[in-house]
């Protein structure tokens, strides 16, 4: 299947998949919801198959065994952001340190704050990938050298140009000056 979707909302209640994506969908991102009563493997199949840069689950008591399900999914799809939600981070947390590492939203929370913190995964995601694809290119203010090429002089190129090999720099508005 493998079609991109900015957010997979692992949840129980179905009415807050749906809000959540709504409030998702004014921001131009796709979410795509799953409720956490389906296996493990059903889960990281679907994970898998959207391709989501954000994940957002729902963890339940008792929290050893969510938490569980959690943890391997964190360790699958390392390249992605997990975001926990749970009725008491307290308890949550004293079963699995490892929580304390990722952003964990106590119910009832704001879904914007939510939302806030996809989009800006999601926009560091693209970033990441559109520098991944443009190499940084380095620039120098360094004065430049200009050099005729073989059988040909600059003034023959360009007429009243300075001769070749002069050392030539920058001026605002467009003008350079020569030595």
């Amino acid at each position: 299947m493998s079609t991109r979707t900015d957010a997979a909302l692992i949840m129980h209640n179905p009415d807050v998949i749906e809000m959540v994506a709504f409030f998702l969908g004014m921001y131009n991102l796709q979410a795509r919801g799953l409720e956490l009563f389906s296996p493990q493997e059903t889960i990281e199949n679907w994970i898998a198959d959207y391709d989501s840069a954000a994940v957002v689950f729902d963890l339940a008591p008792p929290y050893k065994r969510s938490t569980a399900v959690a943890r391997d999914l964190v360790h699958r799809f390392s390249d992605r952001l997990f975001i926990f939600t749970c009725a008491d981070p307290v308890l949550a947390v004293r079963d699995a340190e490892w929580l304390q590492d990722y952003p964990l939203f106590q119910k009832p929370y704001e879904p914007l704050d939510l939302v806030g913190l996809i989009r800006s995964q999601v926009a560091a995601l693209a970033a990441s990938k559109q520098a991944a694809r443009f190499p940084a290119v380095s620039i120098s203010r360094r004065p430049l050298e200009v050099s005729a090429s073989r059988g040909a002089t600059s003034d023959r190129i360009f007429p009243g140009a300075p001769a070749a090999s002069s050392r030539c720099t920058g001026r605002p508005a467009g003008r350079s000056e020569c030595r």
